[in-house]
This record gives C-alpha cells, sequence and structure tokens, in this order.
C-alpha cells in the first residue's frame, strides 16, 4: 500500500515538473491552432447546411407533389426524412423527380414484395435514399451544434482537422453521387420500352462506383461518429 502511494505521488509530482516546465507559448500555440481547426469545421458544416437548406426551402415553395410511390414500401418509407432523403438524393431537382414519377408509373407496383415490378421500383428508391442519408447522419447527428461545441473544447487541432476531411470527403462524394444519378435518371425515357427501362434501372443499382460512393460515405460517417465520442 505504501509503495503504490509512494509511486502516486512520484507521479504527481513529475506531473507537477512537466507542467511547470512547459513553455506556455507552446500550451498557447495549441489553443490557437486548435481554434483554427474548429473554424475551419464549423465553416464547412454551416456551408453545407446554409446550402441545403436553401435548396429545400426553395423546393418547398414550389409546392410540388410527386407520385412517388412510398405507401407502397411501409415501413421503410414511413417516415419523412426517409422520403426527402430521396429527394435529396437528386438536390430537390424538380426535372428528375419528374422523371422518377413517369418512370414508377411505367411499373405495376403491388404490395408484393416478390414481384419483379414492385423489388425493382423499391431497390430504386432504397439505393436514392442511401445516397442522402449518410451525410444527413454526419451533419444532423454526428456533428449537429451541442456535439459542435463541445469538439471545440475536447478535442485537439489534429483530432479536429481528421473530422473536417472525413466531412470533406464525404460532401466531395455526395456531389458526384447526385451528378451521376440526375444523369442516369434522366437518360431513362419513360415512354420507351419496359424492358430497356427494366435494364437501365439495374444499371444504376449494380453500378460498382455508386455502391463503392455510398459505402463510403457510410464509413466517413462512422468515422467521425467515433472522432465526437
Amino acid at each position: 500500500m505504501k509503495r503504490m502511494a509512494l509511486m502516486f505521488s512520484m507521479c504527481v509530482m513529475s506531473l507537477i515538473f512537466v507542467i511547470l516546465a512547459c513553455d506556455p507559448m507552446v500550451f498557447i500555440k495549441e489553443m490557437e491552432s486548435r481554434d483554427r481547426a474548429y473554424a475551419i469545421l464549423r465553416d464547412t458544416v454551416l456551408t453545407y447546411k446554409k446550402r441545403v437548406i436553401s435548396l429545400f426551402d426553395d423546393f418547398q415553395k414550389l409546392g410540388y407533389e410527386f407520385n412517388i410511390p412510398f405507401e407502397k414500401f411501409i415501413p421503410v418509407f414511413s417516415l419523412p426524412d426517409s422520403r426527402n432523403n430521396v429527394y435529396a438524393a437528386f438536390e430537390y431537382d424538380v426535372a428528375s423527380l419528374e422523371r422518377l414519377v413517369k418512370i414508377c408509373e411505367k411499373f405495376d407496383i403491388t404490395s408484393d414484395m416478390m414481384d419483379a415490378d414492385t423489388k425493382l421500383i423499391y431497390d430504386l428508391l432504397y439505393l436514392l435514399k442511401e445516397i442522402a442519408e449518410p451525410i444527413d447522419e454526419i451533419i444532423n447527428v454526428h456533428l449537429r451544434d451541442e456535439h459542435l461545441s463541445r469538439i471545440s473544447t475536447t478535442r485537439s487541432a489534429s483530432s479536429i482537422s481528421v473530422i473536417t476531411v472525413a466531412l470533406r470527403d464525404s460532401i466531395t462524394k455526395e456531389r458526384e453521387l447526385v451528378f451521376k444519378i440526375k444523369e442516369r435518371i434522366l437518360a431513362i425515357d419513360p415512354a420507351g420500352i419496359k424492358q430497356v427501362i427494366v435494364i437501365q434501372i439495374r444499371d444504376i443499382l449494380d453500378d460498382g462506383n455508386i455502391n463503392a460512393n455510398i459505402r463510403f460515405i457510410k464509413e466517413m460517417a462512422r468515422r467521425i461518429s467515433r472522432a465526437v465520442r
């Protein structure tokens, strides 16, 4: 017991010595570095939020109602957030969403998930949801305001920079996905032969680059989640 007490005392004395020996300027520089790193992270989050909110508000003002068959796929699309993520996958682009509606109308969608038409459209809508969902989780869950405030006081400059890099990489990949998915959906002619449309949709679902980018953003979401705990 005495030995443990002695060791503890030595550790405390060593710590005090280190603190006293440290140059105050080192501490100040670390604080300044952390503040700069945090400012970059905060600005990245706020810039992304501002852009998405602006797109969403403009979309809402238009008052469009799209006849996308979400009600056929309950409970996956029962929540407004799940439906909104489908819209967000196109950055609320009206032309792309109108094309999606016309594509869906080409198929006989039932409540039977074993039905080929139903399964195909479900898979397409689910993929679209998956494009926007991870970045939504990053911004509105892991990096929500209270988490950002805590990061500013509990993380080092290097740790904050890791979060910023993961966020920026996620935003870049999401923009690539949005551009690609809009391009692929608009390339489908809903007035065309149904079997051709089926092939085009399956090509989207099986696109290795699209799926790899979705997996990448999900991994970034997990990395950020671990970093902010």
